[in-house]
């Protein structure tokens, strides 16, 4: 690449014009290359189980969902699915739910 616009196919990353002359993804944004080397991905980090509670999910990559249960005797206080995004605000959706008696 010799400036940004040769990266605009590869969201979030910008031309190293500087070092390696390749798209690259913005790292201190959060963002890192992808499987296959063709784009850049947004980590918004493992989730914290709520007390009494659960949380699941297969990925925390950009659009992936997690949903919160809680254990017998309990009730979800908030929502129950969040979803992780890549545009601002960038992170989990929401407030993370309580698990309530």
């Amino acid at each position: 690449c010799t400036d940004s616009s040769d990266c605009v196919t590869l969201i979030s990353a910008v031309c190293d014009t500087i070092v390696t002359q390749k798209c690259v993804c913005v790292t201190s944004q959060g963002f890192t290359a992808n499987a296959n080397n063709d784009g850049c991905d947004y980590d918004c980090r493992a989730l914290s189980e709520p007390n009494n509670g659960s949380v699941l999910y297969t990925s925390t990559i950009q659009d992936s969902v997690a949903t919160y249960s809680c254990h017998a005797g309990f009730q979800i206080d908030c929502v129950t699915r969040r979803t992780c995004s890549a545009v601002t605000p960038k992170g989990w959706s929401g407030v993370a739910p309580s698990c309530i008696a």
